[in-house]
């Protein structure tokens, strides 16, 4: 039985290269391929036959962000596969807990993302020996009892921009000028919260604010 999927990345190159690996199997049908959002959406409403994107995650002409959240919203029946250079484990940890067939780098085997299409209604996540260990720790993290945490997430207002700051990526530098502060008392605040809630990292402090629902989970 034939797998039928979607390819969507704005980089032309990788995308036709992609595309000619996935055609060599016959087990494997491309529906369409796509570069821009807009086109993979409209694409998707139209073939109703896909069964699972491949999906770059973050580029200009590619917000895989929202494509990500807007095919698990309408069209659930469909196996996302991320494809991107971005290792944050935020957006790991959301691509576990989410309806997400795998996340591979684009230094992956092809080999390992064959599989993931293969298996995609195993329920298994997929994933590159690259990401094996961010993998290991973010579901040993959700495995975690958060009790520990709960009492002492009071958050200042200041804390929780730093936060939301972070889980953009910013450096502390970064943050301190987009906020008008010094770097020093935004290293201030960091330290003060892990100090507060237990967490070993600042990593922890992001996941703990994520699913305590005190920064928007729309910023993945």
């Amino acid at each position: 039985m034939k797998t039928n999927i979607a390819i969507a990345d704005h980089h032309r190159i990788f995308r036709r290269s992609l595309v000619g690996y996935m055609e060599r199997h016959s087990d494997i049908h491309i529906i369409f391929e796509a570069s821009e959002s807009s086109d993979l959406m409209q694409k998707l409403s139209e073939y109703k036959e896909v069964q699972v994107v491949l999906l770059e995650l973050q580029s200009a002409e590619m917000d895989g962000f929202n494509c990500w959240k807007t095919i698990n919203k309408n069209y659930p029946d469909i196996r996302i596969i991320i494809l991107s250079h971005l290792r944050g484990s935020h957006y790991l940890k959301y691509a576990l807990q989410s309806q997400i067939l795998g996340y591979f780098t684009k230094d992956s085997d092809p080999i390992d993302l064959l599989k993931a299409i293969r298996g995609a209604n195993s329920g298994e996540f997929y994933y590159d020996i690259i990401l094996k260990q961010d993998v290991a720790q973010i579901t040993k993290y959700l495995n975690q009892n958060l009790d520990d945490h709960l009492n002492s997430a009071h958050f200042s207002p200041r804390e929780l921009e730093i936060i939301y700051w972070s889980a953009r990526e910013l450096k502390s530098k970064e943050i301190a000028e987009k906020l008008n502060i010094s770097y020093r008392t935004v290293e201030g605040h960091k330290n003060n919260l892990i100090k507060k809630t237990g967490c070993k990292t600042f990593l922890g402090i992001i996941l703990l604010a994520l699913d305590l629902n005190m920064i928007s989970k729309e910023l993945i």
